[in-house]
């Protein structure tokens, strides 16, 4: 995609979900899973490890906008692949066996951002902190292949990927993925409480979550996820996600995401690290949520 001025001023998220706690910082900047196994109840829930990570160039490369799409395979159908590019947004599996650019740029300390490692049960969402805070944000959506795109625009925008862990019959892994933008200021809100006696306050951002292209995808433990914009994703949700700096030196991301079970929340590292060549750089942190 050739460089176009009006990208998106964005700065990427620092990570502000939950407690992170340093785990393990093994060669495999990104873990296959592997060992990662076992299913084993927590206070009765299944829990889930979810690792994942951005990889950064410069915006227009190659790999990035072309290369990297003709490894992968969709995992969707082509309706949704549709619905998704109509809004700027692709996604594909990497199987086991990964291409050698994929592998060097997974080693490079400075192509790899923001590396952890969250844990959560089965049916429990967490969200996975992509781009923002955007200063002001304005795109263009379609909720449907046949719709008007309608004009959109955010103050204080944050991108994020919503991911649910949902049982699978075959013991693989199945994630439940919706991308969302918190924006604007905290105002308060009155839900339930924990035994639903009572309605209580709690001051949260206001967030839209895009449902109608939600997809599911089923995973196997060597498998990635790649997330990413269309080569064409100017003002829709691709831009706002997946490109950040602005001016004269805008970059280019994609989310890489794999699945596993996790052996124990009371372990100190409830995931354990291949040692796959798959991804040697960056040290791990895990989230407890």
């Amino acid at each position: 995609m050739r460089r176009r001025r009006g990208y998106l001023l964005l700065v990427i998220a620092s990570g502000g979900f939950g407690c992170v706690h340093p785990i393990l910082k093994p060669k495999d900047g990104l873990t296959t899973m592997k060992q990662a196994t076992r299913v084993v109840p927590t206070n009765g829930e299944v829990q889930v490890a979810i690792a994942s990570r951005l990889i950064d160039q410069p915006a227009g490369s190659d790999y990035l906008s072309r290369g990297l799409w003709r490894e992968t395979t969709s995992p969707i159908s082509h309706e949704l692949t549709t619905l998704l590019a109509i809004n700027g947004i692709r996604i594909g599996v990497l199987g086991a066996t990964r291409p050698l650019e994929f592998q060097t740029l997974m080693t490079s300390e400075a192509s790899v951002l923001d590396p952890m490692i969250r844990t959560t049960s089965l049916g429990r969402p967490r969200v996975l902190p992509v781009n923002g805070p955007l200063p002001s944000c304005e795109l263009e959506v379609s909720n449907r292949i046949d719709s008007e795109l309608e004009g959109r625009a955010y103050a204080a925008a944050e991108c994020g990927l919503q991911i649910t862990p949902m049982p699978s019959v075959d013991g693989r892994m199945k994630l439940r993925c919706e991308l969302q933008i918190q924006h604007g200021q905290r105002q308060p809100f009155l839900q339930p409480s924990a035994d639903g006696s009572y309605l209580a306050r709690k001051d949260q951002r206001p967030t839209e979550q895009f449902g109608s292209f939600a997809w599911e995808i089923t995973f196997d433990r060597e498998d990635a996820l790649i997330v990413g914009a269309t080569e064409e994703p100017v003002k829709r949700l691709g831009e706002a996600f997946f490109f950040s700096g602005g001016g004269e030196r805008p970059r280019q991301r994609v989310l890489v995401i794999q699945g596993g079970w996790a052996d124990s929340l009371g372990e100190a590292s409830p995931v354990k690290a291949s040692r796959s060549p798959a991804a040697r750089a960056g040290s791990l942190v895990v989230r407890k949520e």
